[in-house]
């Protein structure tokens, strides 16, 4: 259920980078905001919540909350923990706030990093349904496991593009922003940890 925050909220961080992309200068060669950030908007159809698209991660999210007897009312009614309060609010910060660097550079390598963590998922997924004897749709993890590389290769070439042309500090920005995400999702990580099983990890 916590997770369902940070799963809705996703597209708008994505729609925040999005609108904070400038048009990319090359010497005399203009390539247009919206050229630049394209891949964004075919992200986002699959990505925000009540998506129609054929495989949108809304719609597999909630196949494997059925098995688990969580209704979309439920999500709606719940109360995200202030762990997953925080780590909303720091991404949203960073895709509005931080540098446009440090923000394509954090959603980007976060979708890296999320290959291996949604393995983790289908192999816990697989594990409840097993010692509940319950049948469990994986599609939603497995789909994340196929899709993210190529998430991933989405935000690489906006980064490759923006990089071309600034400052010296344009990889420190890309890293800040990557470390910063990976350690804020680190945390929450351990927050829930701590509330569910008492024990921080």
């Amino acid at each position: 259920i916590q997770h369902y925050f940070l799963s809705s909220s996703f597209s708008q961080s994505i729609g925040l980078v999005y609108g904070r992309i400038p048009d990319v200068i090359f010497e005399k060669k203009v390539i247009p905001a919206w050229v630049l950030a394209k891949p964004l908007v075919d992200f986002m159809k699959y990505e925000h919540w009540g998506s129609e698209e054929s495989g949108a991660h809304y719609s597999l999210f909630m196949e494997v909350f059925s098995a688990l007897k969580v209704t979309l009312e439920d999500l709606y009614q719940a109360t995200p923990l202030q762990s997953t309060s925080n780590f909303v609010t720091f991404r949203r910060r960073l895709c509005a706030k931080g540098s446009i660097l440090s923000a394509v550079g954090g959603l980007g390598f976060m979708e890296l990093a999320l290959e291996k963590i949604y393995r983790k998922y289908l192999d816990g997924a697989k594990n409840i349904a097993n010692k509940e004897n319950i049948s469990i749709s994986f599609g939603y993890f497995k789909a994340h496991i196929r899709e993210e590389k190529a998430d991933y290769e989405k935000f690489k070439g906006i980064l490759l593009n923006l990089e071309r042309g600034q400052e010296d500090n344009s990889f420190f920005q890309i890293r800040r922003g990557a470390i910063d995400l990976l350690n804020a999702r680190d945390r929450w990580y351990s927050k829930l940890d701590s509330h569910f099983f008492g024990e921080e990890k």
